[in-house]
């Protein structure tokens, strides 16, 4: 099937566009963009042989940038730092919720913010 190919190829592609921009000295915010915009892209659009090669690597990834997959690395008192501050900026509280994030900048926690989530980045 011509668009399973197509897909495959995407994600070859994904592969070495962040591999190249990690090189690049450790460009991270490319390495983010060019999986951003993949997953934009492709959100509805893959099918399950596709997904699991996908699933697999990103999972290999996560062993280089340990945040894709965050869930299983960040302590309960984090998350609830990271929940407080959703609710937070819910009630359009950002002078305390920037004070949550700035915290957890200092435990190595970033957080992207975007329209529909937080994209939490673990660099622990």
């Amino acid at each position: 099937n011509k668009n399973r190919i197509n897909k495959k190829l995407d994600i070859i592609r994904l592969k070495a566009n962040i591999l190249r921009s990690l090189k690049n000295n450790f460009n991270l915010p490319l390495s983010l963009s060019f999986l951003l915009e993949f997953i934009n892209k492709n959100e509805n659009n893959i099918d399950n042989l596709n997904k699991n090669e996908l699933i697999t690597t990103l999972k290999n990834l996560d062993q280089f940038y340990q945040f894709l997959f965050p869930w299983q690395k960040i302590k309960k008192n984090i998350l609830m730092m990271i929940k407080k501050r959703e609710i937070l900026r819910k009630n359009k509280k950002f002078e305390l919720a920037d004070k949550i994030r700035e915290k957890l900048k200092k435990s190595f926690i970033y957080l992207e913010d975007q329209k529909e989530r937080t994209l939490i980045v673990n660099l622990n």
